[in-house]
């Protein structure tokens, strides 16, 4: 979320290198929460971005049924329910997320929503997110709900404590030839007295 209230889902803590097509199922690597991962990662089937659509599908059921659609305390019987079964929806879920999360957790790669030739456009024209001006979006021309009270945009106001008392550590590649370890080449830099006027 940034200091106006928009925000961006991202996740580069497991993003692989070297991937030419996302679309083209070419991946085998096990990795990812438990609650989240797609069928095709836990039947050791090679996969590509569509596993992606699927967490997607996991997080809005969440979302709106605060927990994630086939949970189980048994790890086994989670994976079980996540390649079986299909979720429960509660009453107050609507139609059309029922419609999106259907889609989007179709147990077979190639029938997710996102996966066809109009790929997340597929996802954009879905009733559930019928009232969204995906251009205004992408702008941040529509205004966000929640606008955090922060001094600045540097205000660690809402980073959580635990955090901000752990020590700074670099993490620099120990394994690089040197003269390879370059730090932050072409980086620029603004003093945070620069940034108070915004």
């Amino acid at each position: 979320m940034d200091h106006d209230g928009h925000i961006a889902l991202t996740d580069f803590g497991l993003s692989k290198e070297g991937v030419e097509d996302v679309y083209e199922m070419q991946l085998s690597t096990f990795c990812g929460t438990a609650e989240y991962i797609a069928p095709e990662l836990l039947k050791g089937l090679k996969y590509g971005a569509t596993v992606d659509w699927w967490s997607l599908g996991v997080l809005l059921y969440e979302m709106m049924g605060f927990k994630t659609p086939f949970y189980d305390k048994n790890r086994k019987l989670m994976f079980y329910n996540i390649i079986n079964n299909e979720p429960q929806w509660p009453p107050h879920f609507s139609a059309p997320a029922i419609g999106i999360i259907r889609g989007l957790l179709a147990k077979a790669p190639q029938r997710r929503l996102g996966s066809g030739v109009e790929g997340v456009q597929e996802i954009r024209a879905q009733p559930f997110f019928g009232t969204i001006d995906w251009d205004a979006m992408m702008a941040k021309e529509v205004e966000p709900p929640f606008k955090p009270e922060i001094k600045n945009i540097l205000d660690p106001k809402f980073v959580p404590r635990t955090y901000l008392n752990e020590h700074a550590a670099d993490s620099f590649d120990r394994n690089a030839k040197p003269n390879t370890n370059i730090d932050f080449d072409n980086f620029t830099y603004q003093p945070a007295s620069a940034l108070e006027g915004e």
